[in-house]
């Protein structure tokens, strides 16, 4: 399913829960990195990220809210990156759509607040994934950028 599709998200999630009594758990993990300096980062590289990171959670929690709502329970685990608050050089676009992600997130919550529905964001630093794995181009790729961030700061 592309998230970032908002009528395919709406017709998953229609069939879905057309199939089912109650949606117990809904974890919003999907992401993608664009990588390069602002200045030379492509608008629809920009775009892009900001509609699967951002616009694919929002599509799937304007789908399950009131499912949620009406069954009075459940859980939206919200993956975003600790990028959302250590912005890190070629990855402004990643960095920005994960502070928002985080931020719809933590809105949802508080609109969800009183229909016993868990709302939490997780925040994990860099993690072994194809996605993480693009970064290192080399065999101490991760290794120097480990250096690099703590010289940084």
């Amino acid at each position: 399913m592309d998230v970032a599709d908002a009528a395919q998200v709406a017709q998953v999630c229609q069939r879905l829960l057309a199939e089912t009594e109650r949606l117990d758990v809904l974890v919003n993990a999907a992401g993608i990195l664009r990588m390069g300096a602002t200045d030379q980062l492509s608008k629809e590289d920009w775009q892009q990220t900001f509609a699967v990171n951002v616009g694919g959670a929002f599509n799937l929690f304007q789908q399950t809210m009131n499912q949620f709502r009406r069954q009075r329970g459940g859980a939206i685990v919200t993956v975003a990156s600790d990028a959302a608050h250590t912005p890190r050089i070629g990855m402004s676009a990643y960095g920005a759509s994960k502070a928002a992600l985080k931020s719809l997130a933590l809105s949802v919550g508080l609109e969800l607040a009183g229909s016993g529905v868990r709302c939490n964001v997780v925040s994990p630093g860099s993690t072994d994934t194809d996605m993480q794995r693009t970064l290192w181009v080399s065999d101490d790729a991760e290794e120097q950028r480990i250096r690099g961030f703590w010289r940084a700061v």
